[in-house]
């Protein structure tokens, strides 16, 4: 069993939230792309970092202090992917398969707040 001794635990999902895949962000000469590499299919992708998010992350581990866990419906293995590709594996203490269904006599906005996730601007 994994025991997380920290009651500050933030949950980062990966896609459109860490990285962006629609092509609208990305610049012509694709200097603001990472490449991260599917590790079940093999192939690679162009994504943007949304900087804000990763900031947000970094400050909240550091800062903060809290636990960070990045999680992905792609899979365990696409969350670490985009980890390493970003970075951040400094900064994030596990990885996981985002979940389907929690289980609680609470609905989330009462125990987690409400969900926090900021717009990513594109300069024009």
């Amino acid at each position: 069993m994994i025991v997380i001794q920290n009651k500050n635990c933030i949950f980062i999902d990966c896609d459109d939230t860490l990285v962006m895949w629609e092509s609208k962000y990305i610049n012509e000469d694709h200097t603001n792309t990472i490449i991260v590499s599917d590790p079940i299919s093999g192939f690679s992708q162009a994504l943007v970092p949304h900087d804000v998010h990763i900031k947000y992350l970094k400050d909240a581990k550091v800062k903060n202090k809290n636990t960070i866990v990045v999680w992905s419906a792609g899979g365990w293995e696409w969350a670490k992917s985009v980890v390493n590709a970003l970075e951040l594996n400094d900064f994030v203490d596990a990885v996981m398969e985002k979940p389907t269904m929690y289980i609680d006599d609470l609905h989330c906005e009462k125990f987690m707040g409400i969900r926090k996730y900021e717009i990513m601007k594109k300069s024009t």
